[in-house]
């Protein structure tokens, strides 16, 4: 249990009490709150406040005794742990002109999901987009890739991955279709020059360009509760469907998720530079770590500088979430991924873990509302990094590798790793046989037995 100083009624800001009505619901709970001797009641917790500080986030409740008007409540911590069930200090102010304060300790049970409450938007600096132009774009790409070009369309967008001939990943990508005859690919900046390289030896005799120096395509992420609402109100449409597509005048717009709470928007600043101005004026500056934490919690790798050729796509999962098209016929690569595929079986496959750390627990300000309460996005000093080794305890060889993490709420980190059954079984260390222990977790999708 975590337990706080009193706030004094002069400290609180004016701006954090607004009216319940003004206040967004994402869930509503009953339970007994008590301040006095002869004194209680019942609340419903009504909706969450952003505050002005990135990923700080307060619950807003109303307190039913209020004879004249619903009060609102000024949580003195942030909502940031999830699951826990954690005892907090709150200071009740009256709507009411004479209405009194009260300041009670309380316990609250409060089961969001860390990160995707209010809609919240971040420039995603170390994503970038490959391009490829011409009429042989598409038939050039279904020579080369994974996924099956003729099921894009200005509506869809096709995960997929570009492998060498010995079917080691070279590459992890979303293809999308800004135009007719104009493919890009979405995948990390710091990899795009070395794709477009492998690329280049194979384009030369199609008609098609590649231009990997493309500065004026910058790409956001979008995540949070009522987003597809916000992002129609800005573009006039919004995808409806996890990997469906929306794309106009200098955009596309891209749902990453089912629930429709994780977009990606690709934005042409150089054709239509308002758009990026009013998806900022629409959302909540939000923290880049907890957008990372939720794409490693969707169980999809991405292959940074480190893991380029370490991998081959099952060793990722690939074959699982959709990368893979096992019909469209002969690509590069596709000798080596079809027969394990079909006569054999992956010795390792993708996992995700958990490791507990001090990371995003260093100590606000004294007097601010979030002290003592962990927080993503905070220094990441001693962040695993992609390619990093792992290992059971008392044993010399490695049976896995780090492929992506990210600093999760709560000070921990997550982690998706390539790894043996046996040496997840075994329990995991990470960089030595005395390393960290990393906890499993569960993937939004099964494994093969």
């Amino acid at each position: 249990m975590r337990q706080i100083a009193r706030r004094q009624q002069s400290e609180r800001p004016a701006s954090r009490a607004r009216r319940i009505s003004e206040c967004p619901t994402v869930r509503r709970s009953a339970g007994e709150l008590e301040y006095g001797a002869d004194n209680g009641g019942e609340f419903l917790v009504c909706g969450l406040l952003p505050a002005q500080e990135p990923g700080e986030q307060f619950l807003v409740f109303a307190f039913h005794q209020a004879p004249e008007a619903l009060p609102v409540a000024l949580i003195e911590l942030p909502v940031a742990s999830g699951h826990e069930r954690l005892k907090y200090q709150i200071q009740f102010q009256h709507t009411a002109p004479a209405g009194p304060a009260h300041t009670v300790d309380f316990l609250v049970s409060y089961h969001a999901t860390p990160g995707v409450q209010g809609g919240q938007q971040r420039l995603l600096t170390d994503e970038a987009l490959l391009h490829i132009t011409g009429p042989d774009s598409l038939t050039f790409l279904q020579g080369q890739t994974t996924c099956d070009t003729r099921r894009l369309d200005d509506s869809h967008v096709l995960p997929g991955a570009y492998c060498t001939p010995q079917g080691r990943v070279v590459c992890d990508f979303l293809l999308c279709q800004p135009a007719p005859g104009h493919c890009a690919l979405r995948m990390r900046r710091e990899i795009r020059s070395g794709a477009a390289a492998v690329f280049g030896k194979y384009i030369l005799f199609s008609r098609a360009e590649l231009d990997a120096g493309e500065a004026d395509w910058q790409i956001a992420a979008c995540w949070g509760e009522g987003v597809a609402e916000r992002l129609q109100s800005i573009f006039g449409d919004a995808p409806r469907e996890r990997y469906g597509a929306c794309t106009g005048d200098g955009f596309v717009l891209v749902q990453l998720d089912a629930e429709g709470r994780q977009f990606e928007c690709y934005l042409d600043d150089a054709r239509n530079p308002a758009w990026r101005e009013k998806l900022g004026g629409a959302f909540e500056g939000g923290d880049p770590s907890t957008w990372q934490a939720l794409q490693v919690g969707s169980g999809i790798a991405r292959i940074e500088a480190a893991t380029v050729e370490a991998f081959v796509p099952q060793m990722l999962n690939y074959d699982l979430t959709g990368h893979i098209s096992f019909k469209k016929g002969c690509y590069t690569g596709q000798e080596v991924i079809a027969r394990l595929h079909y006569r054999g079986q992956a010795k390792r496959r993708m996992y995700l873990a958990r490791m507990a750390t001090g990371i995003g627990a260093a100590a606000p300000r004294a007097g601010t509302p979030q002290a003592g309460m962990p927080q993503a996005g905070a220094p990441q000093a001693g962040m695993p990094r992609a390619g990093m080794p792992l290992f059971n305890a008392g044993e010399e060889r490695s049976v896995g590798t780090v492929v992506n993490s990210a600093a999760a709420a709560g000070g921990e980190i997550v982690m998706l790793v390539n790894a043996t059954a046996p040496g997840v079984a075994a329990g995991l260390r990470l960089g030595s046989p005395d390393g960290p222990a990393l906890e499993s977790g569960e993937l939004p999708y099964s494994l093969p037995a």
